[in-house]
């Protein structure tokens, strides 16, 4: 996809840098620790769920989990948001660049390509203006935590390198000064409803550094969640290639536990693909 395909205005990447202080924050927060836990009425068929260490945001967890089939497959990796989580979240003033933690797989439920998992808040959005508005960031990253930690301010024209046209789903562009250090550059889904005169609820992003895949995300607005009656299942755009061989969302769905109220975002049909 040519550079000219770009759609987005841009604005100064100041926000951005800002925002990666906050990101780098969360990355001390990991932990290794990983608990078992069951939930018959949510797993897929013949699976076992495996859960990460619950991690505190607002008043309430944020926590990773892993379906796995009995033959070692992975079936889903999930984010479960208990209900008390959406409330005693800061306020932009409180935390200007957001805040969140770094979770990490189970050790007995690796997925790859991915290495950990990031859950964060943005109380004020982020550029570009149609981002400007609470939302959480799920990052599925594929690079570790040390690759991270080199992208800085420095770097940011190897994290906007244009990746080869196999490697980006149809539709997608690079989104204008998105190069944000300890993330990468994020290409955008063009034919997403906030980019098509409508609303932004909930958006699939791709995340690159040195035209490599660094990582996926879905992105979800805080009202979006909170008013959340009915599941909501949207299917993924996959690259016709992949550069790390591992599982690749095909969809995300996104619902309300009956029995709670917490809120859980699922990365499920998961495609096999050898990189290539």
């Amino acid at each position: 996809m040519p550079r000219s395909s770009k759609c987005f205005s841009t604005r100064t990447a100041t926000c951005w840098t800002f925002l990666a202080l906050a990101v780098l924050l969360s990355l001390t927060t990991a932990c290794d620790d990983a608990s078992l836990d069951v939930n018959e009425d949510e797993l897929p068929e013949e699976a076992t769920r495996f859960t990460s260490e619950a991690k505190p945001i607002g008043n309430g967890t944020a926590q990773l989990f892993v379906d796995m089939a009995d033959d070692d497959t992975p079936k889903a990796i999930g984010i479960r948001l208990t209900a008390d989580a959406f409330s005693g979240l800061p306020s932009p003033e409180e935390a200007p660049t957001g805040s969140g933690h770094t979770l990490s797989f189970p050790d007995a439920a690796p997925v790859p390509p991915y290495d950990h998992f990031d859950v964060h808040y943005m109380p004020a959005g982020h550029h570009p203006e149609v981002y400007e508005t609470p939302h959480f960031d799920l990052h599925a990253y594929i690079i570790t935590r040390e690759e991270r930690d080199a992208m800085t301010p420095d770097t940011a024209p190897i994290m906007e390198r244009e990746p080869d046209a196999q490697y980006l789903p149809n539709d997608y562009a690079y989104l204008d000064d998105s190069a944000i250090p300890h993330m990468g550059g994020h290409w955008v889904d063009t034919t997403s409803p906030e980019f098509n005169s409508d609303s932004f609820t909930h958006t699939y992003i791709y995340g690159f550094n040195d035209a490599e895949m660094a990582f996926v995300e879905p992105m979800i607005t805080y009202d979006f969640l909170q008013n959340l009656d009915e599941p909501v299942r949207i299917e993924t755009k996959l690259p016709p290639k992949v550069q790390h061989t591992g599982y690749y969302p095909g969809a995300y769905e996104i619902k309300v536990d009956a029995d709670t109220g917490d809120r859980i975002i699922t990365m499920e049909n998961l495609v096999y693909m050898e990189a290539e």
